[in-house]
This record gives C-alpha cells, sequence and structure tokens, in this order.
C-alpha cells in the first residue's frame, strides 16, 4: 500500500495537472481577495458603515472558505488523475503485476483527497492574507480563531465527501472527458437544479417543509449552512457573514453540526463503497 501510494503522489505532484491547477485557484483566490479589498475600500470611501462591518478580514476569511472553487477543480484533478490511468494503460499494468486492487483503489482516492486539502488550503491562507491587508478590526479573541477553526474542518469534510462523489463517476466512466463533465454538472448544475425545485416547492402548501429537507441533503447547500451559522453567543462574525451569505441566518452551529457531518458521511461512504465495488469487479483493458 506505501509503495502505490508513494508512487501515485509523485504521479500527482510531478505531473502538470496539479501545478496547473494550483496556478489557477491561486489565481482566482487571489482576485477574489483583491475584490474584497475594493470594496472594503471603497465602502470607507463611501462612509457606508454596514458594509464596512461585513467586508473586513474576518468575515473575508468565511467568504473565502464558502467558495466552492477549490472543490471544483479538486473534482477537475480527480477526473483527470483517474481517468489518465485507463487512458494510458496504467492502471491494466498495476492490476497485472497482481498489485491489490484495494490498495490501487485507497491509493488513488488517499492522493485526490491530499489535493483537495491542498486546494482547499491555498484559499484558506490567500483569505488570511487578504485579511492583513483589509484589517480584521481588532485582535481575534480565541471564540472568534475556534469558530473559524472549527467551519475550515467541517468545510474539509464536506470536500472529502464531494471527491468520494467525484471518484466514483470517475471510476464509473473512465473517460476524462465525461468525468469532468459529470463531476462540473455535481458542482454547478445541480444547485441550479435544486434552487428551481425550491422555488416550485415554496409556492405549495407544504413548501417550508420540503425546501428545507432539499437544502439540508446537498452537500453545497451544508457547506453555506455550516459556514454562515451562528455560534451560540451570536457572535457579529457570524451574524454579519450571515447577511451576506444569503442563508443560514437563524442556524445555530451547534444545532446543526451532527446533521452536516451524517449528511457528509453518508456521501463519503456510499458513493466509495460503490465506487470500491466497480473497480474491484470491473473488467479492465
Amino acid at each position: 500500500m506505501l509503495n502505490c501510494l508513494k508512487s501515485d503522489l509523485y504521479k500527482a505532484f510531478k505531473g502538470k495537472t496539479f501545478l496547473v491547477l494550483s496556478i489557477i485557484i491561486a489565481g482566482y483566490a487571489l482576485l477574489t481577495v483583491g475584490m474584497l479589498i475594493g470594496l472594503s475600500v471603497l465602502a470607507s470611501e463611501i462612509g457606508d458603515g454596514i458594509m464596512s462591518r461585513i467586508i473586513d478580514g474576518k468575515s473575508s476569511i468565511l467568504i473565502m472558505m464558502a467558495n466552492v472553487v477549490p472543490v471544483l477543480l479538486t473534482g477537475v484533478f480527480t477526473a483527470i488523475f483517474i481517468c489518465s490511468e485507463y487512458a494510458y494503460g496504467t492502471m491494466r499494468n498495476l492490476v497485472s503485476k497482481s498489485i491489490s486492487r484495494t490498495k490501487i483503489f485507497f491509493s488513488k482516492f488517499i492522493v485526490c483527497c491530499i489535493v483537495g486539502v491542498i486546494f482547499l488550503l491555498i484559499f484558506f491562507i490567500s483569505s488570511l492574507l487578504g485579511g492583513l491587508i483589509i484589517g480584521y478590526g481588532g485582535p481575534f479573541t480565541g471564540t472568534e480563531f475556534l469558530e473559524i477553526l472549527s467551519k475550515f474542518l467541517f468545510a474539509l469534510f464536506i470536500t472529502v465527501a464531494f471527491i468520494s462523489v467525484f471518484s466514483f463517476f470517475s471510476f464509473l466512466i473512465r473517460s476524462t472527458g465525461g468525468a469532468i463533465a459529470v463531476n462540473l454538472i455535481i458542482v454547478y448544475v445541480i444547485p441550479i437544479i435544486l434552487t428551481i425545485l425550491n422555488v416550485i416547492i415554496l409556492v405549495t402548501s407544504e413548501g417550508a417543509t420540503t425546501s428545507s429537507f432539499i437544502d439540508n441533503i446537498w452537500l453545497g447547500s451544508l457547506l453555506n449552512q455550516i459556514i454562515s451559522a451562528s455560534w451560540p453567543d451570536n457572535l457579529p462574525l457570524s451574524s454579519i457573514f450571515s447577511m451576506l451569505a444569503g442563508g443560514g441566518g437563524g442556524l445555530v452551529l451547534s444545532e446543526i453540526w451532527w446533521r452536516v457531518l451524517l449528511t457528509s458521511l453518508a456521501y463519503l461512504v456510499v458513493p466509495g463503497v460503490f465506487a470500491y465495488t466497480l473497480f474491484i469487479k470491473q473488467d479492465i483493458k
């Protein structure tokens, strides 16, 4: 297992895909931070007190963590990393060498998770650096630091759950282009469909209950909920970000963390088991 993992890590970090995607995500992160800095400066110049409180260094950290770009690029990397093994015949060679398929599967999944963590860290570090420029409006309190750290760990777990879904479709489709397209649909198209369903359902008599159910079963919605949720003492940091996030207002982290963890765990385990079973029985030519 260790030798297989070392080989996959070497291929992942020495290949052009990781480098190019890292540059893209770093560039996008810097552009996002630049936009926040511009909004902060504009708010100060026009004397908009409310906007000045929203666009500060602390809230910018939460804004960056709620961004789906790290998840999106992780999906692209997962598709390329797994499907290229089929395209170049590497997967066939590995299997023909009598290397355990279980080792091959978990090695590739772990590598994709490591890359996903790195992409998320790039965004997180960029938000910290951007906050230094914008200004944090005072030192971090212990509670604020704990809030940001906790929400980052939740975002990390949700990202890993996304990777499980991405891996399943990559092993299923085995075509780089097709897998990338499906992963893009997962990140961008499904939320649009769910939004349309919410609008339709809300006009029905039982709309509120059903709409809330839909919001609670999709990973992207859970990410927004966990980032914008308030802590029990209603920290200004959480409350202000909830205004900007457009959702999660009234949610308290202590009341939803278990639901977020269980739902994310389901997304991690179920597609993972299907992907593993598929790969074990797959006819690789």
